[in-house]
């Protein structure tokens, strides 16, 4: 009988703790924390109103509750009734998809704990804090991320501050968390992220994170467009990238990643466009 040893490698045995997103990860969860204590405490006094306070944020948050909770669209509270009689809701799904994950979560301790969950109980207004904290600091990490790609360190962090803090920003995010401004803020600060790495380094995750951006951002508001983003990107972090058709149609040449990027901003403006067309309908026919 043979006794094998094999050599043990200790850089085989060990992974680094920490990596370069360490910093990130834990700036963004103690901006999320800052930012939960301070919505809590500024709603503090009207916390009951928080969700259901009949303007946008109650648009946005409603299909959340009658999706899991009662499975009846068309007992919507927030809606324009038609002359028919059937409610009509004017609010896209996108900030919806976005609060879902947090919405489960306090789902999920109303069940634990014992409490019957209607969709507006402290559990869930907690959870709406949070989501909006939580994006608008994620939405921070990135823009910070981008930033140092082209200034020094200070420029970049006082940049970042004072758009927090100096901005509606702040007030759309510990006020009126219930608004879409935070959730756009992110997914389009997301968009540019993904797209300075997709031209750095062509992945098939990088794909489909954009994909989702981008038709997640015109779920919440159709108007928004990409342009923004095809202009703010370097290829390799040196060379501009002119905002021409000529050069355009040349990087679609070269990069069979780009041109799936753009077969799939193409689907997502259509989609818009088809929203905006219904939209008009609806309104032509509520006249």
């Amino acid at each position: 009988m043979r006794l094998r040893i094999f050599a043990l490698d200790p850089d085989r045995m060990t992974k680094p703790v920490l990596t370069a997103r360490t910093p990130y990860l834990i700036g963004i969860a103690l901006l999320t924390t800052l930012l939960t204590w301070l919505a809590w405490n500024t709603n503090a006094p009207h916390m009951g109103l928080v969700l259901t306070n009949p303007s946008d944020p109650l648009g946005y948050y409603q299909w959340l509750p009658w999706t899991f909770l009662h499975g009846d669209w068309s007992a919507l509270p927030y809606v324009h009734y038609l002359p028919n009689g059937n409610g009509l809701s004017l609010f896209t799904m996108g900030v919806a998809i976005m609060q879902a994950p947090f919405f489960l979560l306090a789902w999920l301790y109303c069940e634990l704990a014992g409490i019957p969950a209607t969709g507006f109980e402290l559990p869930f207004v907690f959870a709406r804090l949070l989501a909006t904290s939580f994006y608008g600091s994620a939405g921070m990490g990135l823009l910070l991320a981008v930033l140092l790609r082209s200034f020094d360190g200070l420029t970049a962090w006082v940049s970042a501050g004072a758009i927090l803090f100096g901005t509606t920003l702040y007030y759309y995010t510990v006020h009126e968390g219930g608004m879409s401004h935070v959730y756009s803020f992110f997914l389009i600060t997301w968009a540019i992220y993904l797209t300075y790495h997709m031209v750095d380094a062509p992945r098939w995750s990088r794909l489909w994170g954009s994909f989702a951006c981008v038709s997640i951002i015109l779920l919440i508001r159709p108007p928004e467009r990409c342009d923004p983003v095809v202009r703010c990107v370097r290829r390799s972090g040196t060379e501009s990238i002119p905002y021409d058709a000529t050069r355009v149609v040349e990087m679609l040449s070269e990069d069979h990643d780009l041109r799936c990027i753009a077969c799939a901003m193409h689907l997502a403006a259509s989609a818009s466009v088809l929203e905006n067309a219904d939209r008009l309908l609806v309104r032509f026919h509520l006249r």
